[in-house]
Formats: C-alpha cells, sequence, structure tokens
C-alpha cells in the first residue's frame, strides 16, 4: 500500500546551508510569516526552570528564512548489501550435492567453506562440478591419503581471490589458505579442519597446539586482516578443558577473540570457530540446525559492500538468421565473382573483404553488456513453490521445537531436494537428446557434468600486457634454444641422391578439380579462427559460389608456387597445460596456433601430392610411423616390443633408449629444410619454389579475450597446427637414420618422438660394449642434431633394460651417460602412451589402466541418471573401453590375472551403461550389448592386424613379420592360407611376439574367414566368429 511518505536527502553541503540560513536567506513573505504566526507556529517554546534560554532557542521555532535552493531528492534508500559467509561441516559432501546448492541458494552466501567434505583427489569431478551452483566456483583441497577430511570453499566469480599457502607443513590439521579482496582492501581466510587425534593419523593435542601456535606466528607477520574457521574440535564452551585452556592462551596472546556463542553440534558443544582480531568486521552471526549433519550451519556477514553484479561484454553475430539465398545473390553480385583479379594475394585480399562485408551487411557485429545469468535453468514453478513450503515448515519448527514440526519439516526438505533432483535429471536428459546429432554440443554437455569444462585462465595482467608478454616469452624460448646450439659440424650432414636414380621428380603440381576441392572442404573439420572472413559452416552453406574462387586461389598458388600472404599468419591462443598448474608463470601455457580455413585447404592439397610423391619413389624413412596410412603407435610398438622379444627369447637382453626433443617443430633451419627436399627428395622447380614461400615470412600474433599482440616474423620452425608441418618435419629428420645404420643401431620414430634399440648377451663384457656403442651413437646424434638446431632434452631422455628377471639381475651397469647426464635405467617408462615394465610383464600399465578407468567409471557413475543409456554407452567408449583397446595386441600371453583385472573393468563398464546391480550375472549384459570380452579384444586386434600384413595394407615392417607357410611337398594344408609359425623358447617372451601370436592366431581361423575380400568384411566376420566360439 502507498502511504505516499517518502525520505527526504540531504548533502552535507546543504545541512550546512540549514544551519547558517539566517544568514545566507532572505526572510519569508510578509503574508506567509502573517499566516505561521496565526497558527502558534513562530512561538518559541519556554524554557524550563533550571534551563538556560539564549540564541539557540531561536531554532527551536520555525525556520522563518527562505529554503527554496536546497536539493531534496525523493528516490528510496538503497540498502547496503554485506558479503555474507556460511561454515560447515558436511561430513561427506559429495553425498549431499543439490542440500549444498540449495543452501547457497537459500541464504545466498558470497562464500561457503565447507569442511570434511570426504572428496578424493580424484574420482570426484563429477561431484564436485554437481556441487557448485551457476556463477560459482570452488577451491579444494582434498586429504592425500586416507577415507574423510578435506576442506572446500565455493565462492561468487565475481570476488577475486589468491591463494596463500604457509611454508610450514602441518600435521594436526588440514589447512585451505586464501586471501579475498574487496573494495580495495584484502582479507585472508584460513579455514581449518583438526580430525580426533588418533593412532592413525599420528596426531595429538600437543601437536595440534604447537603447529597452530606456530601458524598465528606466522599471520602475525601478515598485513591483512586474517579470519581463522573451521572445525576445530575443541570445546570453547568447557573453559576448564586443558585443551580449550591452552588454545584461548594463545588468542588471548596474539590478541584473537572466538566469535561464534552458541553451541555448533549436536552433542551441545561448540567446536566451529571463528577467530579474529578485529571483531567489528563480523556481523550477525548465527548457527541453524539444518538437519543435514551433526554439525550446524554457521552464518555471518562481513562488513563489506558485495560486488555489483558481474556483467560481461559480448560480442555477437545473428548467424542463423542470415538469408542463405540473398547472400549468396549478393557473392554473385560482387567483383570477387564478376570481376576477380588474376593476382594471387589481390584475389585472396579481395576474398577476404567482400565475405567480411557481406558478413558484417547480413549478420552485423553487436556490442552488448550482458548480465552474466546465474538462474539454473531447470529450476520449475514447483520448485519455488516447494521451497516456500519448506522454509514455512522450517520456520514453524524453530519457532515450537517441537519433534512433529521437525520430522514435517524434514520430510519437506527432502522433498524439495528430490524435486530439484528430478528436474535436473529431466533438464540433461532431454538437452542431451536434442543434441544427439551435435558431438560438439554433446560432449560440450557432457564434460561440463563430468567436470572436465575448465574456464580459460590467463595471468592477473591486463589483457594488453599479456598478449605482449606471451608473445616475447614464446618468440625467446626458441631463440634461447637454438643460441644454445654447439654447431661443430663434425657429422656428415645429407648424402645427396642422383636424382636420375628417381623414376621421377616432384617439379610441379597438378591442377585440382573443383569436384575433388569440394570433397576435401566437405570432408574437413569446419573449425574457424579469427582470420577466416566468415565462419566455415556459413562457407559450406554457399561453397557452390564460392567454389570455383576457391579452385582458382588453389590452383594459382601451386601454378605459381607461392603461397598468399594472408595465408602465413597465424593467431596464437596461449592454455593453460594444465588446470592445476599456476597461471601466472608464462612456461605453465602452450601456445595453440590457429590458421585461416582456406589456408589448410591448400596445405591439405599439397600434402595429397606430396605424400603421394614419397609413397611412390619409396623415399619415406620405413620406420616413421607418423602420418602415414595405415602407420600408427600402436604399430610401432609392436614393431619395437617384437624385436625385443624375440632378443630376449635368444637369451640376450635388451635396451631400449627414449629420446626427448624440446620444442623440435618451432626450431628447424629453412635453408637446410629446403636443401635436403632438393637433393635428398627430388623435389624441385615450383614445388620447392612453393616450399620456400610456405616457410618464409610468417608471421603470428597472441591473442587473450579482444586484446591482440603486434605481429612478429617467425625465422625457422615449421608451422603449428598446420597440415604439412609435420610432414617437413619428419622428412627433415630422415638424415639421422643414416646415423644410426652406422652404428647398427634399430630405432623407431612417431614424429619427434624416437627410440634407440640395442640388444647384448647378459655378460659384463658385452653389456660395456652395448653400453658404450649406445653412448657414442647418442653423442654423434646430439652433434647432429645441434648442427640441424634441434635440441635434445637429456634430463627427459629416458632408458630401461628388458629381459626375465634372473638375467637383468647379472647386468652390473645400470645407467648411461649421455651429454654429462647419467640416464639411470628404469624399471618402466612410457612409450608412446603404453608404461613398458623391463619384463614386459604389463602389469604397469595395467595397473594405470585400472586407475585412470575407475577414476572415469565414477564420475560417469554419478552423471547416469542424468543421460540416457546410448549416451552412456558412448561415453563409456570415448572414456574407458578406448583406453583398453589401444595397444592391446601387446597384452598377447600376459598372465591371466591381468586380463582378469582387464575384464573387470569392462564388466564394471557395462554395469554402468546398462544399470546392472553387482549381484546380476555379467555375461547376459555383455552379451546384450554385443561387447566381445578382453582376451576377444586382443586376439580381434592381432588378427585385424595380421589380416592388413597379409593382404599388404599394413606396414611393411610388420609384412616382413608375416610369412605364408610353404611346405616342401604338396600337402592338403597348402591351400588353407596358414602362416610360417616361428620357433621359441621362452613362452613369457617368444610366445608373446606378434611374429608368432600372428600366425597362431591366423593359423586357428577358418579358411571362409581368412579369405574375407575387404578389411570391413573381415573384421565383421571375425567378431561374429569370435562371439560363437566364446558361447560354445
Amino acid at each position: 500500500m502507498n502511504t505516499g511518505k517518502h525520505i527526504v536527502r540531504y548533502q552535507s553541503n546543504e545541512l550546512i546551508q540549514i544551519s547558517c540560513s539566517k544568514l545566507s536567506h532572505s526572510g519569508l513573505d510578509n503574508q506567509v510569516f502573517s499566516l505561521i504566526k496565526q497558527l502558534g507556529l513562530s512561538i518559541n517554546k519556554p524554557t524550563k526552570r533550571g534551563k538556560r534560554g539564549g540564541r539557540r532557542k531561536q531554532y527551536q521555532s520555525v525556520n522563518q528564512f527562505k529554503t527554496n535552493s536546497l536539493y531534496c531528492d525523493h528516490s528510496p534508500i538503497k540498502q547496503i548489501s554485506l558479503l555474507k559467509f556460511g561454515l560447515w561441516n558436511a561430513q561427506s559432501a559429495k553425498n549431499k550435492t543439490t542440500d549444498i546448492n540449495e543452501l547457497i541458494f537459500e541464504n545466498e552466501y558470497d562464500v561457503l567453506f565447507l569442511t570434511e567434505t570426504w572428496l578424493r583427489p580424484d574420482g570426484d569431478d563429477a561431484k564436485v562440478r554437481d556441487m557448485i551452483p551457476l556463477g560459482y566456483h570452488i577451491k579444494h583441497i582434498p586429504r592425500t591419503s586416507g577415507i574423510g577430511g578435506g576442506i572446500a570453499m565455493i565462492f561468487k566469480d565475481s570476488l577475486t581471490l589468491q591463494p596463500f599457502k604457509p611454508a610450514q607443513t602441518f600435521l594436526s590439521f588440514e589447512l585451505l589458505g586464501t586471501v579475498i579482496s574487496v573494495g580495495g582492501k584484502s582479507l585472508r581466510f584460513l579455514c581449518i579442519y583438526k580430525p580426533p587425534p588418533s593412532k592413525k593419523n599420528k596426531s595429538t593435542d600437543k601437536l595440534f597446539i604447537d603447529e597452530f601456535s606456530a601458524l598465528t606466528d606466522i599471520l602475525d607477520q601478515k598485513q591483512e586482516t586474517t579470519i581463522i574457521l573451521g572445525d576445530f574440535n575443541v570445546h570453547f564452551d568447557v573453559p576448564d578443558n586443558g585443551l580449550t585452556k591452552n588454545l584461548c592462551t594463545i588468542l588471548d596472546n596474539h590478541d584473537l577473540k572466538q566469535l561464534v556463542p552458541l553451541p555448533t553440534h549436536k552433542s551441545g558443544h561448540i567446536i566451529d570457530w571463528i577467530v579474529t582480531r578485529d571483531d567489528s568486521n563480523i556481523q550477525q552471526i548465527e548457527v541453524e540446525d539444518k538437519q543435514l549433519s551433526d554439525h550446524f550451519i554457521i552464518s555471518f556477514h562481513l562488513n563489506f559492500a558485495k560486488p555489483l553484479p558481474s556483467r560481461q561484454i559480448i560480442q555477437i553475430r545473428n548467424i542463423k538468421k542470415i538469408n542463405i539465398d540473398e547472400f549468396q545473390n549478393d557473392i554473385i553480385q560482387s567483383n570477387l565473382i564478376c570481376n576477380p583479379p588474376d593476382d594471387l594475394d589481390e584475389i585472396v585480399d579481395l576474398y577476404n573483404t567482400t565475405l567480411s562485408e557481406l558478413l558484417d551487411k547480413h549478420a552485423p557485429l553487436q556490442t552488448k553488456s550482458v548480465r552474466i545469468n546465474k538462474n539454473a535453468p531447470w529450476i520449475t514453478p514447483s520448485i519455488l513453490e516447494s521451497r516456500k513450503r519448506r522454509r514455512k515448515c522450517e520456520r514453524k519448527w524453530r519457532k515450537t521445537r517441537l519433534e512433529i514440526d521437525r520430522q514435517v519439516y524434514n520430510r519437506c526438505r527432502n522433498i524439495t531436494t528430490n524435486l530439484v533432483k528430478k528436474s535436473k535429471a529431466e533438464y540433461y536428459i532431454k538437452v542431451i537428446e536434442d543434441n544427439v546429432d551435435n558431438p560438439k554440443a554433446l560432449f560440450g554437455t557432457l564434460n561440463y557434468l563430468l567436470g572436465k569444462s575448465h574456464d580459460v585462465i590467463y595471468p592477473k595482467e591486463d589483457d594488453v600486457n599479456n598478449v605482449t608478454n606471451f608473445n616475447t616469452y614464446f618468440i625467446e624460448k626458441i631463440a634461447k634454444i637454438r643460441t644454445s646450439f654447439n654447431m661443430v659440424n663434425v657429422v656428415s650432414d645429407t648424402c645427396a641422391i642422383d636424382h636420375a636414380q628417381l623414376c621421377e621428380g616432384f617439379q610441379y603440381f597438378n591442377p585440382i578439380r573443383k569436384d575433388e576441392l569440394r570433397n576435401i572442404i566437405i570432408q574437413s573439420k569446419p573449425t574457424s579462427c579469427a582470420l577466416d572472413p566468415i565462419p566455415t559452416s556459413l562457407l559450406i552453406q554457399v561453397l557452390d559460389v564460392l567454389l570455383p574462387v576457391l579452385t582458382k586461389i588453389v590452383n594459382t598458388s601451386m601454378k605459381l608456387g607461392i603461397v598468399p600472404q594472408s595465408f602465413k599468419h597465424a593467431i596464437i591462443k596461449p592454455l593453460l597445460k594444465k588446470p592445476s598448474l599456476d597461471p601466472e608463470l608464462l612456461k605453465n601455457y602452450r601456445p595453440v596456433s590457429n590458421l585461416p580455413f582456406i589456408s589448410k585447404i591448400l596445405e591439405k592439397v599439397v600434402k595429397m601430392q606430396l605424400v603421394s610423391y614419397l609413397d611412390r619413389t619409396n623415399l619415406w624413412d620405413k620406420f616413421q610411423s607418423a602420418y602415414r596410412t595405415a602407420h600408427s603407435t600402436e604399430t610401432a610398438l609392436n614393431c619395437v616390443l617384437n624385436a625385443a622379444k624375440e632378443s630376449v627369447d635368444k637369451g640376450e637382453v635388451s635396451i631400449l633408449v627414449l629420446l626427448d626433443l624440446s620444442a623440435a617443430f618451432d626450431t628447424i633451419d629453412h635453408m637446410k629444410l629446403l636443401q635436403r627436399l632438393d637433393f635428398e627428395y627430388g623435389i624441385s622447380s615450383t614445388v620447392l619454389n612453393w616450399c620456400s614461400s610456405y616457410l618464409s615470412q610468417r608471421s603470428q600474433a597472441v591473442v587473450v579475450r579482444q586484446s591482440v599482440s603486434t605481429p612478429v616474423t617467425l625465422t625457422c620452425g615449421v608451422p603449428q597446427g598446420s597440415v604439412l608441418g609435420p610432414i617437413l618435419f619428419c622428412l627433415y629428420t630422415k638424415p639421422l637414420v643414416d646415423l644410426l645404420n652406422r652404428y647398427l643401431i634399430t630405432h623407431h620414430s612417431y614424429a619427434d618422438d624416437t627410440q634407440l634399440f640395442n640388444s647384448f648377451l647378459p655378460s659384463h663384457t658385452s653389456q660395456v660394449a652395448a653400453c658404450h656403442q649406445l653412448e657414442n651413437c647418442i653423442d654423434d646424434v646430439q652433434k647432429w642434431m645441434d648442427d640441424n638446431m634441434l635440441k635434445l632434452n637429456s634430463d627427459k631422455t629416458e632408458a630401461i633394460l628388458i629381459g626375465p628377471k634372473s638375467r637383468l639381475k647379472k647386468c652390473k651397469v645400470q645407467s648411461l651417460k649421455i651429454n654429462e647426464s647419467i640416464i639411470p635405467f628404469a624399471s618402466s617408462v612410457k612409450n608412446l602412451g603404453i608404461h613398458i615394465d623391463s619384463s614386459l610383464t604389463m602389469e604397469t600399465h595395467v595397473s594405470y589402466l585400472c586407475k585412470i578407468s575407475h577414476y572415469h567409471l565414477r564420475n560417469i557413475g554419478s552423471i547416469r541418471h542424468l543421460i540416457t543409456r546410448d549416451t552412456a554407452a558412448t561415453l563409456v567408449r570415448c572414456m574407458v573401453m578406448s583406453r583398453l583397446d589401444y595397444g592391446n595386441s601387446l597384452f598377447i600371453g600376459t598372465s591371466k590375472q591381468q586380463i582378469q583385472r582387464l575384464q573387470q573393468i569392462q564388466n564394471k563398464c557395462a554395469r554402468i551403461v546398462t544399470r546392472t546391480k553387482q549381484r546380476c550375472h555379467i555375461s547376459p549384459v555383455l552379451d546384450s550389448l554385443h561387447w566381445l570380452r578382453i582376451s576377444e579384444r586382443i586376439e580381434f586386434k592381432i588378427l585385424c592386424l595380421t589380416y592388413q600384413s597379409v593382404s599388404k595394407m599394413a606396414p611393411t615392417y610388420l609384412q616382413d613379420l608375416v610369412h605364408p607357410y610353404v611346405p616342401s611337398r604338396c600337402l592338403s594344408s597348402s591351400d588353407q592360407f596358414l602362416l610360417k609359425t616361428p620357433s621359441y623358447n621362452l613362452k613369457t617372451f617368444g610366445a608373446r611376439s606378434f611374429s608368432y601370436a600372428s600366425a597362431t592366431l591366423w593359423n586357428n581361423l577358418p579358411l571362409k574367414l581368412k579369405s574375407s575380400k575387404t578389411l570391413s568384411s573381415f573384421k565383421s566376420n571375425l567378431k561374429t566368429y569370435l562371439f560363437k566360439r566364446y558361447n560354445q
């Protein structure tokens, strides 16, 4: 109801004017003054007996002077909202994620501290994500060993936080420290959880007193106001308790106060404390029993205003509302189509400007300041109504304290919580179903639910300084590496080939047809970057109109041997390598390069012709498995480990060395690369000119949000994020093969990952000789790399001895010396994603798979109620089964115990997908999913590689390991398509080699299956065969 009342506001200078109004203003009109006298308002009140009158009495009557110049503001007074904090011992937060969301919403907390979260260091990402409301972030420190414990801090994203970690480590309590900056001031918060002393945690009350005293000594040296809060497990309300006395003495010595006045635990004791020196900052401390744990929730306000609601400046284009027909008509009528220039750079510039202008016309860029929506989209009117009933029931219970009212409140609270859970599940199920055909949106949603999506974080510098600092750092990093090379040039560089020996050279490109270019564009991933004039999705919609222009650009570039200048500029986006790394250190960022979409199309066309030439002339390094058809990391590993198993089977011990290169693609010398393309690969004339143009005058600029650095020119390296760059790197490093062959060292490479292999008899003399041979070889490899501007990182180079344990005990030499660095032989190494142990038992890798699989399955299980069965199956295949399948051909012949461990993981996958209970038999579940068991999946992989080898589709190094069986005389088995089975001595090595396992498994297949015409039909028939065999 509007009463018509309002509040008059005066500024300080106006109040001074009122007080001095007799001197400053003219008197009232006579008519007005006469009316005041008639009303009796001008008469001063009589003084009381014993009180003085005087000049001040005149101000008790009505003001007799005009005040019409005073300003009166009739707007309502704005109430200042203070920061609100909460503290709660959740006793397992991961089981109360929805309740925590509701607590934050209901109490409007800016920050909520939680103790005893019981969250694990890994595997609870989905639970953590579910616990955070929209518009909030979390900082969590789990207990590193054992169950229980853990501290979390959930805070609004509008707050600025800095981590605080004392130099001293405390054993008697867990600690989460942070500094919150508000209104130009900083407040230091330390949340503590002190578990009860026990033999298990090796904590005592004396240790806690000593460590807490040390903590307060540290805090005395800090300038910020400090607030210590958390679960102390000390009864503040029992002052005669010895521990309480000692703790209160420490507080008194440091002028600290404990402020919580009421019991915080159902036992009636105050064990959750808020400790500070300046209690004027903390107001309105409330303790409430929400019936969610044994501890009560403590709420308090901080005497600081809340930050204003965050707003974000965004730039958007409404691409979806573009009329494609009108857009195409404008393109057709433009000079790009009607009058295209002949000069390559001019037509590319016209392509960019024309499409950019038309995009601005049909979908103009709009800049908006928007308030970030923090409302959960699954909150429905029924939930809002249920929340009202919950609050009403809670107020009634707090008023009456009757048991019946407490039960009604708990029932109403549980109904609200279940409603929220159900509505959230229905919302995400619909979102997932709507995006089944949109993988990007689908996995974006799933990654959010799984806690895998992370905000892009940059250093706290402003963006303008950040882009400059990043660009300088990335350039100087490469410059430092190049200046560190010792270019002695003692190792022969390259051996020029006779071009006449080649059946053909590669001098000119073949022009590409429109239909060929269309297929390449359609089959390419439709990514876009800031350098593209229009989004790639829009380009594909108008491809028919632009195809002639694009074909002309590509063919002109290949004909002239020139790459357009705009195609050689890259945008660099720095990304933090891991979310846990310090964002203030530039070395923790990885430069991610983005190039225009059409430049990548041009590179793909060139790559196709270059690879075709290298395949025809057999100029590849046979043991380079990167970027080649039918080659993979798994085929490379099979080749290397097959050699190791066969050597060990002959009674030898093998040495495997994994070389590591630093910034390998970024330091390549352009002149050496071009000379190598000419003299070693027969690439000349227009093609060589194109490669020279591709490498020269390249530039890059760093982008951080809306800020772009000044472009810098790149003088070395092949472009990161490009299509052609990795191929050129492989060609650049091929001459290293000649050096390795001179030392009779077996090698294998996958891009810049190179591994060296040597074997020796298990005698001291043989081992010393083999180690010296490897050391001398690697020394020359180091010199070759220095001369070729490649940085061998000795600190990250690894080595391992492979053989039976009994044989390895006889090896006395336990390290290699490389470039003044000692490389000890490791018990296991990670080689192309597979953990290799010294006895090739695969136990280390199986343990890794079990750990990472359980981590993902816990997360998937946490959101299983939010997703459909098909989506769950997709997640399991992508995150778990793909890991079990990768490199599984190396598991052949491993122990039944290891296979069973992997089978248990697969069983758990099946139960999560189908929501089958643990007590149900797993075989029908696996059959319903049509999943091969682990042992059959291993056979499936080996047999597929064998089929490819027999059919000449596999790498030549695998083809060399399988040999057709040719009987000495004509037998009935002559037409069974058999392979020759090699002999072996050790079941744990020789029988597990690819050469033996492939032949054995292949020979047991039916002839009809082995005679399949295509690889796809072979796979289909093989899967059916393995299913039938298992179920027989």
